[in-house]
């Protein structure tokens, strides 16, 4: 959770640093945009390549090297003085975040598979949330040093979080069950058909509700991630990103953080719903 929380930043405070960058690199907007579409790109097209490194490899290797890309991301768009350079920086950032969140999540998973749905809401709203605690030094840290020094230091700060934190990824034996799972799976069971099937990457391929639950998950981001990347320059639009404050806090913050919140705290209590209710409807094979 610790580690999710350290990689939000570069998904959930982007959007305030989209302005600066335009004017710093003399872009327009929507080029200085592109560079958010390639990390989310390879943030998620390339986790299944991440969790199969980390099935030879070991979550401590994956998380390690992904917590280097994560701080050498923000260092190098700290540092970048072209569209070209930016690009190059933001997708390696994607590359770690996706290190890292799969590791995270897979690793959790094998370590509560009687508590999945709970196990990993906490990690992912983790992620969601992370950013709470940073938007407000973040935005004000730009406003009083620039965006160039705040992506070089907390760069820095998220790079040596991660990677010491590697250390501690140790997943369970192959043949490890929590005590009681048995029991308790057989419980669930009774009230809720999941887990009846353990399927392999291939089966799982070949299976049309691994596509269905891919779509669903483009379509319910795909307008989170538009708000997320272009909150700034809507507050910017209506005035709202400077000078009104709202609680004692600015207002684009305040809508950053609240939005934040909403998003970290709900997928843990849908994750231990769905233990309880089911995540889908499991056809038994005759």
């Amino acid at each position: 959770m610790i580690a999710m929380v350290a990689i939000a930043n570069l998904q959930y405070t982007w959007t305030l640093f989209t302005v600066p960058l335009s004017a710093g690199l003399n872009a327009k907007l929507s080029d200085v945009q592109l560079a958010f579409t390639l990390f989310i790109m390879t943030q998620s097209w390339l986790v299944p390549v991440e969790g199969f490194l980390v099935d030879r490899l070991g979550a401590r290797i994956v998380v390690a090297v992904g917590g280097l890309l994560v701080g050498l991301s923000w260092v190098g768009s700290g540092l970048a003085q072209s569209l070209r350079a930016l690009y190059t920086w933001y997708v390696l950032g994607g590359v770690g975040v996706g290190a890292v969140y799969g590791a995270c999540v897979g690793t959790v998973l094998k370590w509560f598979p009687d508590r999945r749905g709970l196990a990993a809401g906490l990690v992912v709203g983790a992620y969601g949330s992370g950013a709470v605690l940073t938007v407000l030094p973040i935005q004000r840290m730009i406003e009083h040093s620039g965006y160039r020094s705040t992506f070089i230091t907390w760069g820095i700060v998220q790079g040596i979080v991660v990677t010491l934190l590697a250390r501690l990824m140790v997943g369970p034996p192959s043949s490890w069950k929590p005590a009681g799972f048995q029991q308790a799976a057989a419980k669930v069971r009774e009230r809720v058909h999941q887990s009846l099937v353990s399927y392999t990457p291939l089966q799982m391929l070949t299976s049309g509700t691994s596509y269905l639950m891919f779509l669903s998950s483009v379509l319910i981001t795909f307008g989170g991630l538009v708000v997320t990347a272009q909150l700034k320059p809507i507050a910017a639009a209506y005035g709202l990103d400077k000078g009104v404050v709202i609680l004692g806090v600015n207002a684009l913050a305040l809508a950053l953080m609240l939005n934040l919140i909403s998003t970290g705290t709900t997928r843990p209590f849908w994750g231990w719903l769905s233990d309880h209710i089911g995540r889908y409807t499991q056809r038994r094979e005759t």
